[in-house]
């Protein structure tokens, strides 16, 4: 049985590869709807003077958004991806002056029907505490449970 489990281990996805897959996934649906916002996608800037390029999930004159996964399995490790992401807006927002900020964070339904009682628990109280860590730094963290969804948040933000 401990062969089957290492072998699973290795087959299963990490977290930045989740998080490209749906922020890829995000990105090719609003181009699809909207091309003319192409050439945000990918772009970065510098968050301390001579410092190495931060690249943002999008990045316009409009709009700063990052992208995440809460996973819930591995949700210690999906908060602090998101608290590190939070930091990032927060300072490319205070560099660049765009106000229009916001972690875009995939996270599991609620209702799901393979969550366990305390995996829902631990997801909704790390939601809440990732919320009022962005409210802290006046970002926003916009939960959504799908790539449409999450095309539809990109796309309001960087039109409005």
């Amino acid at each position: 049985m401990d062969l089957f489990d290492s072998e699973d281990e290795g087959i299963a996805p990490q977290a930045e590869e989740v998080t490209r897959r749906f922020s890829t996934e995000v990105r090719n649906l609003v181009i699809q709807r909207r091309p003319e916002l192409t050439s945000g996608f990918g772009r970065g800037g510098s968050l301390i003077p001579n410092g190495p390029t931060v690249k943002f999930g999008l990045l316009s004159s409009r709009a700063l958004i990052h992208f995440s996964v809460l996973n819930a399995v591995r949700q210690t490790a999906s908060v602090k991806d998101a608290r590190a992401k939070l930091w990032e807006l927060a300072r490319a927002s205070d560099v660049s002056g765009i106000k229009n900020a916001a972690l875009i964070a995939a996270t599991p339904r609620h209702d799901d029907p393979t969550l366990g009682p305390k995996q829902r628990e631990n997801l909704i109280a790390n939601r809440l505490e990732m919320e009022r860590e962005a409210d802290a730094v006046d970002m926003r963290l916009l939960a959504v449970t799908s790539v449409a969804e999450a095309a539809d948040r990109v796309i309001a933000m960087a039109t409005a």
